[in-house]
């Protein structure tokens, strides 16, 4: 605890705090490499240093909800059903195979960084569920890391999508259509994101070949997905996406026939 005069107030940002941490004080990392004990939860397993083997099961509590959760917003499931979990001291991020049988996440403050709801790790439990990078993989990670709650449109770094729903608009990079497949699941909800991992991976794969573009493809399944014209929107989003190129695509027998 600690007490402060604000004094007088007149910028309109408010007071302004900065905090710089003691010298000598977790300059290094604060867990050992030695002493490890195992912790298992019933698809999760992870070795830690025993002083935080509580927090560890707690973690696994963690990701055993999240693993519910993205089965139910991707309307997946998972591909193996025991992933090991390596915490790695004095590190950030976290790396995984593909395949999800086993995901490293780095750790400065194990009880801080709170790993089981970082983007990071969550990214990585999705090829779990036979995701590949993508908008779509994207948009499940973030919808099941906040639990498919409203705040999925409060976060703070956007991942630097053209933001259509708070009214910011500047050009996606990084991952591409995760603000476009956010916004139409804001519209949607789950329908969509089902609709979605069911229909799209087969329709950019055969019909890619049919001589349509990604974005032509897009904009029709997310028509479909939605019921109404999304090509306005798509465009918006930075796709390039002709009205009757899109049309073509919807009078296609594998659009008309997707699944629901």
């Amino acid at each position: 605890m600690f007490e402060a005069n604000l004094g007088a107030i007149n910028s309109a940002a408010g007071a302004l705090w900065s905090f710089t941490a003691p010298q000598g004080v977790l300059e290094k990392s604060t867990l050992s490499q030695d002493g490890r004990v195992s912790v298992a939860s019933a698809s999760f397993r992870m070795e830690v240093p025993e002083v935080i083997q509580p927090l560890a099961r707690n973690t696994l509590a963690q990701a055993e909800m999240l693993a519910a959760v993205m089965a139910n917003m991707s309307d997946r499931r998972r591909r193996i059903e025991r992933t090991d979990i390596s915490v790695t001291p004095g590190q950030t991020g976290a790396s995984a195979a593909h395949s999800g049988t086993h995901i490293a996440i780095g750790t400065k403050l194990f009880y801080s960084d709170m790993p089981a709801v970082r983007h990071d790790l969550v990214h990585e439990l999705a090829h779990n569920f036979n995701f590949t990078h993508g908008g779509l993989m994207e948009t499940v990670v973030e919808t099941s890391r906040c639990a498919g709650g409203d705040q999925i449109s409060q976060q703070p770094a956007k991942w630097f999508f053209w933001d259509r729903m708070n009214g910011a608009k500047r050009k996606e990079s990084g991952y591409h259509n995760v603000g476009l497949y956010l916004y139409c699941y804001a519209q949607g909800g789950l329908d969509f994101l089902h609709f979605m991992s069911v229909n799209e991976p087969t329709v950019m794969k055969s019909l890619t070949k049919a001589g349509y573009t990604a974005d032509e493809l897009t904009a029709a399944l997310c028509s479909v997905a939605l019921q109404r014209d999304l090509t306005p929107v798509c465009r918006d989003y930075g796709l390039t996406a002709a009205p009757d190129r899109v049309t073509q695509v919807l009078r296609d027998p594998q659009v008309l026939s997707l699944k629901r």
